[in-house]
């Protein structure tokens, strides 16, 4: 397995972020499941986070302080976590959740604490042959970022996910 670990403090940071469920390394695939402690703490202008299902634990002050507006999650149930995970934030920032879960998530101890929680019928993010998408509408996905592909890249017009066809209609900034 693998931990998303502690990013500089002065990286400049833009749109959405979707932590991958798998990273590779010298041609070993590791699947992501745990964010350390202060991974994301205050970065500069990270508005969206999306974190992957396999993503199990989520440490100490992971996005504390940060300026992030939105968080999308995809467990069905809430993950647990302490309060500092999302220290500062729960005020202002939306949790997106699965669609049927809300009460779930509002019951939670910790992930009750956001204010604003909303579902969403539409899977967030998935990604298909190394390349993480975020789903834009129904039919549509956009490239993610996709910090740890290595070489070309070949996008294609569409991706298939779950039995669903997206057409591919953005790269979003950054996204490589």
């Amino acid at each position: 397995t693998a931990e998303v670990g502690m990013w500089h403090n002065n990286r400049v940071y833009a749109n959405a972020r979707v932590i991958p469920s798998t990273v590779s390394n010298e041609n070993v695939t590791y699947t992501v499941t745990r964010i350390g402690d202060n991974a994301f703490k205050c970065p500069n202008l990270l508005a969206t986070i999306i974190i992957p299902n396999t993503v199990t634990n989520i440490s100490g002050s992971a996005f504390s302080g940060s300026n992030i507006n939105s968080i999308s999650v995809n467990w069905d149930t809430p993950i647990p976590i302490n309060e500092n995970v999302f220290y500062g934030i729960y005020t202002y920032a939306t949790l997106y959740v699965p669609k049927g879960t809300k009460a779930v998530y509002e019951a939670h101890p910790v992930w009750g604490k956001f204010e604003n929680i909303i579902e969403s019928a539409l899977p967030l993010n998935f990604t298909v042959s190394d390349i993480n998408y975020i789903v834009t509408s129904p039919t549509t996905v956009s490239v993610g970022y996709n910090l740890f592909i290595k070489g070309d890249v070949v996008i294609p017009n569409s991706v298939t996910n779950t039995g669903i066809a997206y057409a591919i209609t953005g790269i979003n900034y950054k996204a490589f």
